[in-house]
């Protein structure tokens, strides 16, 4: 079985790695490729990043992925609902396995419904695939690792991953280590 070919899209968060992803996405379909996978948009509001979304390249879809913990000291204007109508069902919902529906890291809570799609999406994509990104939760084991783990022991075309670079070691290694 052959592995992939793999580049990488390192940078630091708010560098324009998705922006640069997205590029590589219309430039790719212009020309006719498939082009598969999924992008995290960052959603900002009055100057903060408040949200994120996860869009499936291949049809556009998007499903609310991540709020911020706690709205910033007496700024009402970033209740969920002001910052995406669709979020309060989402984020509220109990897990059917027990588990919270939510993952906390850093200054934001994560959708587990979102990554479970989102994980499915990469598990059945194929031609050229665009994951962003590789971070603390996938370096962790979660969020996206699972579908990302599956591509890189499954997949034999390109991939594009995007990751920070204090990650960068990290996925290097977690490719080796597959590759062997």
């Amino acid at each position: 079985m052959s592995s992939p070919s793999i580049a990488l899209a390192v940078g630091r968060p708010n560098s324009g790695k998705t922006t640069w992803l997205a590029a590589i996405v219309q430039r790719a379909r212009s020309r006719g490729l498939k082009i598969d996978g999924l992008l995290s948009h960052g959603l900002w509001v009055n100057g903060i990043k408040a949200t994120y979304e996860l869009e499936a390249v291949a049809t556009g879809e998007r499903r609310p992925l991540a709020r911020m913990n706690e709205p910033a000291t007496g700024d009402s204007s970033l209740d969920e609902k002001n910052i995406n109508p669709t979020a309060g069902s989402l984020f509220a919902a109990s897990a059917p396995d027990g588990k919270g529906s939510m993952i906390t890291c850093g200054r934001f809570q994560f959708s587990r419904f979102a990554f479970d799609w989102g994980n499915k999406i990469l598990r059945s994509s194929s031609g050229i695939i665009v994951i962003d990104e590789f971070g603390p939760l996938e370096a962790s084991g979660n969020g996206l690792w699972p579908g990302i783990d599956y591509l890189l022991r499954h997949h034999t075309g390109p991939l594009l991953i995007a990751v920070r670079p204090s990650l960068q070691a990290d996925l290097l290694q977690r490719i080796r280590t597959i590759k062997r």
